[in-house]
């Protein structure tokens, strides 16, 4: 059950927003600042809701656990989406992979 991305991101990774970020809602929608880039990116809904999320560390599969009742989607198309969303956040810095959780 370890599907993975270009970046190694598989349902057991532990992620966290990054502490070389800074956030803040507008309108509904999170706007962050990756300090280290110097960059900012807003997310959409969905974005939010996941940033939301992760104010806390948890496993992409926790992740997706949350997002699937939360929207009533299957699986797998849930887990592809949320793993293009996180590899762009990884990219961007606003996200960190943490070790690989021993659940």
């Amino acid at each position: 059950m370890g599907s993975t991305s270009d970046q190694n991101i598989s349902v057991d990774t532990v992620i966290a927003r990054s502490v070389e970020q800074v956030s803040c809602e507008i309108d509904g929608e999170i706007v962050a600042l990756s300090v280290g880039k110097g960059r900012y990116y807003q997310m959409d809904r969905v974005g939010s809701l996941i940033w939301d999320e992760l104010c806390e560390p948890m496993t992409v599969g926790n992740l997706r656990d949350r997002m699937m009742v939360r929207f009533e989607v299957d699986g797998e198309l849930c887990l592809s989406d949320i793993l293009s969303f996180l590899v762009e956040m990884l990219a961007a810095g606003l996200i960190e992979r943490n070790e690989v959780s021993s659940e």
